[in-house]
């Protein structure tokens, strides 16, 4: 991707944290669009208009270390390359989300230029972790740390459906 523009959502419920993200990447890469939102349902639309080369998103609070919410965006754009910008630096989340498939990981905590690093990093194609979620992910591997199995894999298609219905805050009627 040297030299051409790239496309860039962002997924965080902070405004100033996405303002910040912005202003970082206006200095460390060639932006053609950016697109932001707090995330769920309306961070899904962006990336179903945008078809962002790069997503940022923060997993804290999205529960099973993000994975649901990235496969979301994987089914939405397969090849898109996701990098968690996150306070959460729990071990078993950044082992998941790094299974579910992100290629970069930077703690809100990191040296602002470790976002920069990981940007540069995986326009390159390559995976990049902050030293220090480097260093929990390790401690987890060391320490033979289990990562849990989502607990929606035992559901189909259906339920899966059902349950996002649900989750998106309809009610029984709507649902059915």
């Amino acid at each position: 991707m040297a030299g051409e523009k790239i496309t860039v959502a962002i997924m965080d419920d902070q405004p100033v944290v996405r303002h910040g993200i912005i202003s970082i990447l206006h200095q460390c890469c060639n932006i053609g669009e950016i697109a932001e939102a707090c995330g769920g349902q309306a961070g899904l639309a962006i990336i179903v208009k945008l078809q962002p080369d790069i997503v940022i998103l923060e997993i804290a609070g999205t529960g099973s270390g993000g994975g649901d919410c990235i496969a979301e965006i994987r089914k939405i754009r397969s090849n898109v390359t996701i990098i968690v910008f996150s306070a959460d630096n729990n071990a078993e989340k950044i082992l998941q989300a790094i299974r579910a498939g992100v290629k970069g990981y930077v703690l809100k905590t990191d040296p602002l230029e470790e976002l920069q690093k990981a940007l540069q990093s995986c326009l390159r194609g390559e995976l990049y972790l902050s030293p220090a979620v480097s260093a929990e992910a390790m401690r987890a591997v060391l320490s033979g740390t289990p990562v849990p199995e989502t607990s929606l894999h035992c559901l189909t298609q259906r339920e899966y459906e059902i349950a996002r219905h649900f989750s998106n805050g309809k009610n029984t009627e709507e649902v059915a």
